[in-house]
C-alpha cells in the first residue's frame, strides 16, 4: 500500500501583485499611468515600453523580441541580464507591513526543467515565501495600483510557493530504497511493481 500526494500546503494571508511590481521597478509600462486597477489581460500596457509581464501564479515573461508580438527585448546577453537583474530586485522585496522577505528565490526555465523548456514556458518562475502568493489579478493580467495586499478571500492556503516549502508526502507500508523520492519516481514504481518497463522518457527511479 502506498498513499502519496504531489505537494504539501501553506497558509495564503498576503496577496502579491506582480504586475504591479513590475510597473514600479520599472520593467512594465502603461499607456496611462492612472490605469491601474483590476482590468484582465493587460489592458494599457504600452508594450513599446515593456520588458517583462507577469501572467499566472508564478510566471515572469520576458517582452522578448521574435517571440512576443512587439517584443523589445533582444535573446541573449540583454535578457539573461535582465532576468538577473529581476531576480535581484524581487529577492529583495519585502512585506511593508510586517518587514518579511516575499520571495525566496527566483529561477529560470532553464534551472528547472529536466530538458530544454517548452516553447511557452515562463522565462523566470517565482519560489515565495509561505505566507505570500501572486494575488488572483496577477494570474489574470491585471496591473492594480499596489504591490501587496492583504489576501481577503476565502482561499486561505495554497501550495503555489517556492517548492521547499510544501514537499509531497510519501507513505508506504515496503520500506523505500529512496532516502528523498521525487514525483517523477512514482510512475516508473508503479509500471514496474505491475513488470512493466518505463519508456525511456520517464526519468524516475523505482522507489523499493
Amino acid at each position: 500500500l502506498s498513499v502519496m500526494s504531489d505537494h504539501g500546503f501553506s497558509t495564503f494571508s498576503r496577496a502579491i501583485h506582480l504586475n504591479a511590481w513590475l510597473m514600479r521597478e520599472g520593467f512594465l509600462t502603461l499607456s496611462d499611468p492612472s490605469a491601474t486597477g483590476d482590468e484582465e489581460l493587460f489592458a494599457h500596457v504600452d508594450w513599446s515600453q515593456t520588458q517583462a509581464y507577469a501572467l499566472g501564479l508564478n510566471e515572469i515573461y520576458l517582452n522578448l523580441a521574435g517571440r512576443e508580438p512587439n517584443g523589445i527585448v533582444s535573446a541573449g546577453a540583454e535578457s539573461r541580464a535582465l532576468m538577473a537583474k529581476i531576480r535581484r530586485r524581487l529577492l529583495a522585496l519585502k512585506d511593508p507591513q510586517s518587514g518579511r522577505a516575499a520571495v525566496r528565490e527566483v529561477y529560470s526555465s532553464s534551472q528547472i526543467s529536466a530538458g530544454p523548456p517548452p516553447a511557452h514556458a515562463p522565462d523566470l518562475v517565482v519560489g515565495y515565501e509561505p505566507g505570500f502568493r501572486a494575488s488572483w489579478q496577477t494570474a489574470l493580467g491585471a496591473v492594480p495600483a499596489t504591490v501587496i495586499a492583504d489576501n481577503s478571500e476565502a482561499w486561505l492556503a495554497d501550495h503555489c510557493i517556492d517548492p521547499q516549502f510544501v514537499p509531497g508526502v510519501f507513505v508506504s507500508n515496503r520500506l523505500p530504497r529512496l532516502a528523498n523520492p521525487h514525483l517523477r519516481d512514482i510512475p516508473v514504481t508503479i509500471l514496474r511493481f505491475f513488470g512493466l518497463t518505463p519508456p525511456q522518457v520517464m526519468t524516475g527511479k523505482d522507489i523499493f
